[in-house]
Formats: structure tokens, C-alpha cells, sequence
């Protein structure tokens, strides 16, 4: 892969030979927009933020990137490669304050302090007691048989149609790899000795935050060895620019316009969250569960106001996020602003049961003024996703084919080597 430049790093003469090196210039990108921008549904979402997740009294901000279902289930887990009751021993987990020097640091912001990671003690030191006695080959796969009867719920509600949130819309089950960030100061002596699930209870009431973005040099491993390895095959490369937009009729609902789709999306509804914390790995992992629909027609009013702020979009190689609006084309007539924008340069591959996308992406978030370039690895479970759309409940055919993507993704991903530093 091409080393990726972000369109603020780009050195160029003058915003007009920025415009002319871009793949997108200001008149292709308004043409795109002209062909291919079709609202043909309405972005006003029947869901609401889980109160599991986002704790009572909280409100989404405008235009927030994430949504959630009522049932949205949420937890966190902690694995390694020894049974229950091999796993109680005085600092064997602890938390630690990332350094300065690690590429997951940032300067203390919203969150107010600089986050903890979960680290093993014997892996630092390089004594890993942990594999010396190796009791649990896989041990995704009693995640897998934990979060079986989710989705087998989720399948069902969908299938008897008892709730708006699972209307025909597209299910998406992933894996995304990254750290676990904890931003709250613990109350409780985790270095103490306790079983598995007393660490899960006391880390689960603590401020977390996934952190997706990969070192680049992961994202070299998988693409030379991981690819070749499970078998999957080139479906493309896609480069994109998209626009966020908040509408303050629906606060808790963001569009994401692309400039290369087909239409205009709302944001992802989250049904399911699993942080798993693989304390003998460099990489965490995150099992999510998602739904992405359309409910009702828009209006012409609405087509009309919508296309008009997003055709005002002109691509700027020297703006973070890649693309600028004129003066006072940031909103249109108070209803709807610009929340974030980006560029997305995205490599994809499949077979027939997985889907492994290694996504470069520049954006810009203009309701916090901060910019970030991140690297992403995403491994879609298509296999699970087509199970969940069936209309017939088949737990056994999907927990095996859970249970394979479970072992990819232990054996191959999170078998690299990834530093932070």
C-alpha cells in the first residue's frame, strides 16, 4: 500500500493546484454529488440512547456519531489462557498510565486525566506464567458462547418484528482492533488477588473508551501476512470524501453523506458492545453489533435543503478533513449544520464468510476543533450478519460459524506483533 499523506500534510503552492492534484477537484466533487446523491430516505431515527450505556440523565449531542438501541447490550471482558481458577495471583493484571511516548497519548481533554491501560505484569517482565501453563487453547470461544444467546435474541426480536428498531435495514456484526482506554481513576485495589469475573464487575463501572486507530506497521502485518493466510481475495480499493450532518429536528442522528455512494446514510444504531481486554496480546478487541436503516420518504424541501449544503463542499488539500465550505455555508437556515468531514482511502477483502477492510482516514470534527489520522483494521463477520438476517433461528449453524471467526481472529490478528510507541 502507498503511504497515505493527509490532506493537511500535503505541501502545495497555492489552493488551486491543491484543488487540480486531487483525485475529487471542487467540480467533480459537485458532479458526484449532482449523480449520485439520492435521498431516498429519511434519516429520522426511531431508536434512543441505552441508558446502560450512556448513563441516566445523559443526552446525545447534536449530530452525534453513534446511536443506541434500547436493549443495547454492553459489557466487558478479560481473557488470557488459563481456566477461572488459575487466574487468582497478586498482580497478575493491573492498570497502568500510558506514557507520553505511546501513539494512543493525547493531552488531557474531555476527559479531563491521561487514560490507563490493562497490562499483564508477567508479560512485561517477560515471564509470561500465564502460557507456560496454557490451559485454554481459544479463549474467544467462551466469549462466543457467552454473547450467542445476544444475538440469538437480537435474530428473534428482528424476525417477530415487535419493536421499530429492527426494521429491514442492514445488519452488521464486526471486530475492531485497538486498546481499551480507561479514563476514570479506580476506586478498588486491582492489583489485589480476585477471580476473572470480580476484575470484569470492578472495570466495568470505570469510564472506558475503545480506541480504534492502529499503528500503520499493523496494518503492514496484516495486509502481508494475515491476507494470504485466511484465504480472502482483492474485492477493491475506494477513495471517498463524506460530510456529517446534524438536523436539529433529531439530535441523536447524524447523516453521513458520501460524495462516491449512493445516498445519503444515518448513523450506525448499536445494538451490542463487547470490549475485550486480551491481556496476553498487544491489541484489545471490540465485537460490535449494528444496524443501519432508512424509516420513512424525506420530503422535496428537505432533498432540496440537504443537497444544497452538501454540493457547497469544495475539496481543500490543505484543510484537515480535506474539504472546506465557503464563509456561512457551514449550516443552512439554522436546521441543519456540518458536524465533521473526512477522507477515506479504504482496501477491501472477502470470501465468502469474512470481510477485511484496512481503512486510512483523515478527519476533522467541527463541533470539537480537532483533527486526527488514523488507521483501521475491520473484520466483517458476513457469515454471522446473513445468519441474523434469515428469518429461521439456526443457533447451531451460527455458533459455529462464530466459533470459526473467533479462532481468525486469534490465531491470525491478534497473533501480531503491534506497538504503540
Amino acid at each position: 500500500m502507498a503511504n497515505y499523506i493527509p490532506p493537511h500534510k500535503r505541501q502545495l503552492k497555492d489552493g488551486v493546484k491543491a484543488l487540480e492534484g486531487s483525485s475529487l477537484n471542487s467540480r467533480s466533487l459537485v458532479h458526484k454529488f449532482q449523480q449520485n446523491l439520492n435521498l431516498s430516505g429519511s434519516y429520522k431515527s426511531e431508536s434512543c440512547l441505552s441508558e446502560k450505556v450512556m448513563g441516566k440523565g445523559k443526552v446525545a449531542s447534536l449530530g452525534g456519531r453513534y446511536a443506541y438501541a434500547k436493549s443495547c447490550h454492553s459489557r466487558l471482558c478479560i481473557i488470557d489462557s488459563t481456566e477461572e481458577e488459575e487466574h487468582q495471583y497478586p498482580g497478575a493484571i493491573r492498570l497502568e498510565h500510558i506514557t507520553s511516548k505511546s501513539s494512543l497519548y493525547k493531552e488531557p481533554g474531555s476527559h479531563g486525566s491521561i487514560p490507563y491501560v490493562l497490562v499483564s505484569s508477567h508479560k512485561k517482565t517477560g515471564m509470561n506464567e500465564l502460557n507456560k501453563n496454557c490451559s485454554i487453547e481459544n479463549p474467544l470461544i467462551s466469549v462466543a458462547e457467552q454473547i450467542l444467546p445476544n444475538l440469538l435474541a437480537f435474530q428473534n426480536e428482528r424476525v417477530e418484528g415487535s419493536s421499530k428498531e429492527f426494521e429491514e435495514g442492514k445488519i452488521s456484526f464486526v471486530a475492531r482492533f485497538g486498546k481499551i482506554l480507561f479514563h476514570t481513576k479506580p476506586w478498588f485495589g486491582v492489583d489485589k488477588p480476585r477471580d476473572r469475573s470480580e476484575y470484569e464487575a470492578s472495570l466495568g463501572q470505570m469510564k472506558r473508551v475503545f480506541n480504534a486507530s492502529v499503528p500503520k506497521s499493523f496494518t503492514e502485518s496484516v495486509l502481508n501476512a494475515v491476507v494470504t493466510e485466511i484465504g480472502v481475495d482483492l474485492e477493491g480499493e475506494k477513495e471517498y470524501y463524506y460530510v456529517r450532518v446534524a438536523d436539529k429536528s433529531c439530535p441523536d442522528v447524524s447523516l453521513s453523506c458520501k460524495c462516491t455512494a449512493t445516498g445519503i446514510e444515518t448513523n450506525n444504531v448499536r445494538h451490542m458492545m463487547v470490549d475485550i481486554a486480551c491481556v496476553e496480546k498487544d491489541l484489545d478487541l471490540r465485537l460490535m453489533l449494528s444496524t443501519r436503516k432508512i424509516v420513512t420518504e424525506p420530503t422535496e424541501e428537505e432533498k432540496h435543503d440537504l443537497e444544497k449544503l452538501i454540493k457547497s463542499a469544495v475539496v481543500d488539500q490543505h484543510e484537515k478533513g480535506g474539504l472546506r465550505f465557503p464563509l456561512g455555508n457551514e449550516s443552512f437556515e439554522g436546521r441543519y449544520r456540518v458536524v465533521g468531514t473526512g477522507h477515506t482511502t479504504s482496501t477491501a477483502y472477502k470470501n465468502s464468510s469474512i470481510r477485511v477492510k484496512l481503512n486510512e482516514a483523515d478527519r476533522y470534527d467541527f463541533i470539537t476543533s480537532t483533527a486526527e489520522v488514523t488507521n483501521h483494521v475491520v473484520l466483517k463477520m458476513t457469515g454471522v450478519s446473513e445468519k441474523l438476517k434469515a428469518n429461521i433461528l439456526e443457533r447451531d449453524q451460527l455458533a459455529e460459524v462464530l466459533e470459526v471467526n473467533m479462532k481468525i481472529i486469534w490465531n491470525h490478528f491478534l497473533s501480531l506483533e503491534c506497538c504503540f510507541t
